[in-house]
C-alpha cells in the first residue's frame, strides 16, 4: 500500500512540474509584462490578448525578444542575414550548468514589423558530434552555432528582425 501510494506521489509530482502554472502577472517599471510561474521561474508576455499579436511593450523595446534561458544554458540571437529570400541565423550559446550539453532543441518564433506572427519552427541551435568532446557545450563556454537558414520569410516583413526563442528540449552529457 505504501508503495503504491509513493509510485502515486512521484508520478503526481512529475505531472506538476512537466507545466509549471503562472500564478502571477506584474508589470515592470519599463512597462513590459511577466508572468511569474509556480516553479520559480518567469518569463516575458509576449503576446498581446486582443488580436495575438506582439504586446506594445514588447514592439516598444524588440531587446525583451531574442533570448532565453532554460536549466542554466542561455541562447540569444547573435546575428543574422539574408542570401537572397533565405535568412541565415546565429544563435550565441552560453552554458551554466554543470553537465555538457550536446543538443539544444528551440522553438522560434518570427514577427513582422507590425508585431503579427509570420512563421513558427523548430531548429537545432546545438548539435554535438557523437563521441567528440571537443564539440561540446562546456560548463561556463560561451559558443556560436553554427549559421541555420529559414526560408518562407519576407526580408521586407521582418526588418526590425523580431523572433521569440524558447527551449524545447536540452540533451546533456
Amino acid at each position: 500500500m505504501l508503495k503504491r501510494f509513493a509510485e502515486a506521489a512521484l508520478l503526481l509530482g512529475l505531472a506538476s512540474t512537466a507545466h509549471a502554472a503562472e500564478v502571477a502577472r506584474v508589470k515592470l517599471p519599463n512597462g513590459a509584462l511577466v508572468s511569474l510561474k509556480d516553479d520559480f521561474t518567469w518569463e516575458y508576455v509576449l503576446m498581446a490578448e486582443k488580436d495575438k499579436g506582439l504586446a506594445p511593450a514588447v514592439l516598444a523595446k524588440p531587446e525583451l525578444l531574442g533570448a532565453t534561458a532554460k536549466d542554466g544554458v542561455k541562447v540569444r540571437l547573435a546575428h543574422h542575414r539574408w542570401d537572397g529570400e533565405r535568412l541565415g541565423l546565429t544563435f550565441g550559446l552560453e552554458n551554466q550548468n554543470t553537465e555538457n550539453v550536446v543538443k539544444v532543441l528551440a522553438e522560434v518564433s518570427f514577427y513582422g514589423d507590425d508585431g503579427k506572427l509570420l512563421k513558427q519552427q523548430e531548429l537545432t541551435l546545438w548539435q554535438a558530434e557523437y563521441r567528440l568532446p571537443d564539440s561540446y557545450l562546456r560548463q561556463g563556454q560561451d559558443r556560436d552555432s553554427r549559421e541555420l537558414w529559414v526560408e518562407g520569410i519576407s526580408p521586407t516583413q521582418w526588418q526590425k528582425g523580431l523572433l521569440a526563442l524558447k527551449v524545447k528540449k536540452l540533451e546533456f552529457r
